[in-house]
């Protein structure tokens, strides 16, 4: 636990193997050397043994330490806040990257049972007057985790839902747990889906959330498919293929953390190896690419290069654009809350082909003249 870098782990896993081949006495030696380290919790009215650490508070006081982000208040007895510009700096593009979640401060059981707590066995203690969950309540909620990574459940078909629901409940109650969300007798959907796949770290299933996303846009959709010809200097094929029955759209889903950089190699691979390499595909031509990032992206003045490249080298007409994924999950969910239906989504989606880049929902919006 007091690794700070993976360089260290070796040597902490040493250091904890010593101790478990010792002897008592052996034991309290290393005991006594980290409680004497330990300034924090090397008090005249300390136990020192390690049943300290079934105390939460200590506990929690003590991976605070570690994080390098608070500091030990021996005047109060608590935590105060760090005073290092670098830590700050850093601490805050976490913060950027993982934002606070404010389910904790508006339905605190919800966001207790979303963190992980068992559904069949909580009982809400919220209040004085409190009553345990009801079966039908605990039921609902078992629902929305299950559905958790879809962006609207209540867009599925029945048979999609009775399915996913089947993983959990019996055939009979996943049916009619399905009969009730299509009648939107309860919502399915919930904040787990965006908060895991604006904070998704692996970056296959980022692709799988953003076609789940456009699937739900009313497109057709296809992950990683073969090309139609040999591409040049590239051996990937594009992540998400999507399409109105008419035209092509390719998506390509990038997960980087901080800001997507729509670089020259990039813009010539887009051009010249995936619009290129998809010409023909299921008898459609590429009229469209995009870049679904997972935060901000730059330089989109190589979009109106790609169609230029696009035209000259394929003869291609194509418009393309860059959004984030958290945009376009509140395209979706617009179309969802408003009723819109899926064969209208499409055409929604592609006017924002304006070889622009829209980092949030109101430039979405001000194109497509939403009053918000």
């Amino acid at each position: 636990m007091t690794a700070k870098r993976n360089n260290q782990l070796d040597e902490q896993i040493k250091k904890i193997i010593t101790y478990r081949n010792a002897d008592d006495e052996g034991k309290q030696q290393v005991a006594a050397k980290i409680f004497h380290n330990s300034g924090d919790i090397t008090r005249i009215d300390s136990r020192k043994d390690f049943s300290k650490y079934n105390d939460v508070a200590t506990t929690f006081t003590i991976l605070c330490r570690f994080t390098g982000y608070a500091q030990q208040d021996h005047a109060s007895g608590g935590l105060k806040g760090i005073d290092d510009p670098k830590l700050w700096k850093e601490f805050e593009s976490f913060c950027q990257r993982y934002p606070f979640n404010r389910r904790i401060d508006t339905d605190p059981m919800f966001y207790t049972l979303s963190a992980g707590l068992d559904v069949d066995t909580y009982k809400t203690q919220y209040g004085i007057n409190a009553k345990p969950a009801s079966r039908t309540k605990k039921r609902n909620i078992k629902a929305q985790q299950l559905l958790a990574d879809y962006p609207q459940p209540e867009d599925l078909s029945l048979q999609e839902l009775t399915n996913i629901l089947s993983k959990e409940f019996i055939s009979s109650e996943a049916h009619k747990i399905a009969e009730d969300i299509k009648a939107k007798k309860f919502k399915a959907a919930s904040d787990s889906f965006i908060d895991s796949y604006l904070h998704e770290e692996d970056n296959l299933e980022f692709e799988r959330k953003t076609a789940r996303v456009i699937r739900g846009l009313g497109l057709n959709v296809e992950m990683h498919p073969d090309p139609t010809t040999t591409f040049n200097n590239s051996n990937e094929n594009i992540d998400v293929m999507a399409d109105n029955g008419e035209v092509l759209i390719l998506v390509d889903a990038k997960n980087y953390a901080k800001n997507f950089n729509l670089s020259a190699a990039l813009r010539n691979v887009m051009a010249n190896s995936y619009l290129a390499g998809y010409k023909g595909y299921n008898g459609m031509e590429p009229a469209y690419y995009c870049y679904v990032t997972a935060n901000t992206s730059s330089n989109e003045a190589n979009l109106t290069k790609i169609n230029e490249l696009a035209k000259k080298n394929s003869n291609l007409d194509v418009h393309g654009m860059m959004i984030s994924a958290s945009a376009l999950y509140w395209l979706l969910n617009y179309c969802s809350e408003n009723n819109i239906p899926e064969e209208e989504r499409p055409k929604l989606f592609l006017r924002l082909f304006t070889n622009r880049s829209y980092e949030s929902f109101v430039q979405v919006a001000d194109v497509l003249g939403i009053d918000l």
